[in-house]
């Protein structure tokens, strides 16, 4: 069983890999106000709800009619949509487990001591 899930989120991770060519280390805006490395944090997401956000990330940024998804494109009309998963991640992270994301409001997660 482990197998199987392993190999579902390594499908899943290399579709949004595919549409976010330049994921490894870009960097969002936590609401601490610090950059963050969103590679690390999203080994931390609950994946069922991370797999929503991309779903809603599709459906926003490549609208019916429209056969191709070209990130540039897509960013300069409505924003970075990496930073648009991470928010909406962590409203519904919010809702699900009655706090907060962690490395969004932290102001250490992932420094050095």
């Amino acid at each position: 069983m482990g197998g199987h899930i392993a190999h579902t989120s390594k499908l899943i991770f290399s579709h949004f890999f595919a549409i976010f060519p330049n994921m490894f280390h870009r960097y969002i805006t936590a609401s601490s106000g610090r950059k963050i490395d969103f590679d690390r944090a999203s080994l931390l997401m609950d994946q069922e709800l991370f797999h929503q956000c991309h779903r809603d990330v599709i459906k926003f940024y490549q609208p019916q009619g429209f056969n191709t998804f070209d990130l540039e494109i897509c960013t300069r009309m409505w924003g970075d949509p990496l930073q648009f998963l991470w928010n909406r991640y962590c409203t519904f992270h919010r809702e699900k487990y009655g706090k907060p994301f962690e490395p969004d409001v932290s102001l250490t997660w992932d420094t050095k001591p």
